[in-house]
């Protein structure tokens, strides 16, 4: 159920960016909420961390993601309470939105970059399935080891296709992975 919430959001802020807004895309997605660091920084605009996990402007990008998300998200639905699963979802978008704002402290092309989309959120899924594979074991082992080339494809994705957020994708992972060695310390897995 939260799965499909999430992704019926991302499906109606793409049909606003195209059918209703008067506005060009990309400026119709940055008054939305789509990640910009200077907007962060100069305008305090700490909402855009969260945001930019909703907005694509691309049909292309909305369909991949979508997709992810469905099968991936369904999945730890599936296997989490609805609170542990939402929780899982909002650390990784944070997660995201949080490492590219720092990113752009580091590297001046992230500091002037528009970074949108819910793929951290499929990385963040990732790393929760390398996460449960390494601390849970049985089963999950046996799912990671079956999954760890998409995983490596995706990854090399992130570092050879230009125009993708390296540390949207990255703190995503970094994020779900967090997010189930946390649980696994507190001993619910």
């Amino acid at each position: 159920m939260i799965t499909n919430i999430y992704i019926l959001i991302c499906i109606g802020i793409w049909i606003y960016i195209h059918f209703i807004a008067d506005d060009d895309y990309y400026a119709t997605a940055m008054r939305l909420g789509a990640m910009y660091p200077e907007k962060v920084s100069n305008d305090h605009e700490y909402w855009r961390i969260f945001t930019c996990n909703f907005i694509h402007v691309d049909f292309l990008h909305l369909f991949m993601n979508v997709y992810c998300i469905y099968s991936l998200g369904h999945y730890f639905e599936m296997i989490m309470t609805e609170p542990v699963y939402l929780a899982l979802l909002i650390v990784c978008m944070l997660s995201t939105g949080f490492i590219v704002y720092a990113s752009s402290f580091y590297f001046e092309s992230a500091r002037h970059a528009l970074t949108l989309g819910a793929s951290g959120v499929f990385f963040g899924y990732l790393g929760a399935m390398i996460a449960l594979g390494l601390f849970a074991g049985g089963y999950f082992t046996t799912m990671l080891t079956s999954n760890i080339y998409a995983i490596i494809i995706n990854l090399g994705a992130t570092f050879f296709i230009p125009h993708i957020s390296k540390s949207g994708h990255l703190g995503g992972m970094l994020g779900g992975y967090l997010f189930i060695f946390f649980l696994y310390l507190i001993h619910y897995i």
